[in-house]
């Protein structure tokens, strides 16, 4: 368990890097009731270019993709990220878009 948390610690590290932006924290507290998860926290990160952004969060030891397109990227290009659904932290009828932007904008 601990060798696969470090290996997906080391593919977001990867990731992040090659992006050229940083994660961005995000918390409840900044969107108050626009916030759209369950949880409290969550780290924004975002790869590629204008044309092909990957967005995800972190929100503990967890990963999420933001898109579709990210999670079809990730899953194929980062299994050992081991993806969970979205859905387990999204909270019904709130918009994640204000969190998608918040993540393509740590890729500028």
């Amino acid at each position: 368990m601990k060798s696969s948390i470090a290996v997906s610690t080391l593919v977001i590290l990867a990731l992040s890097v090659a992006c050229g932006g940083s994660p961005a924290k995000v918390s409840a507290d900044e969107y108050g009731a626009a916030w759209p998860l369950t949880v409290d926290t969550a780290v924004l990160h975002c790869t590629g270019d204008e044309q092909t952004q990957v967005v995800w969060m972190s929100a503990g030891e967890h990963y999420y993709a933001l898109t579709g397109f990210s999670q079809t990227y990730l899953n194929r290009h980062h299994p050992n990220l081991q993806l969970r659904p979205l859905s387990m932290v999204h909270r019904v009828g709130k918009d994640i878009g204000v969190l998608i932007q918040r993540a393509r904008e740590a890729c500028r």
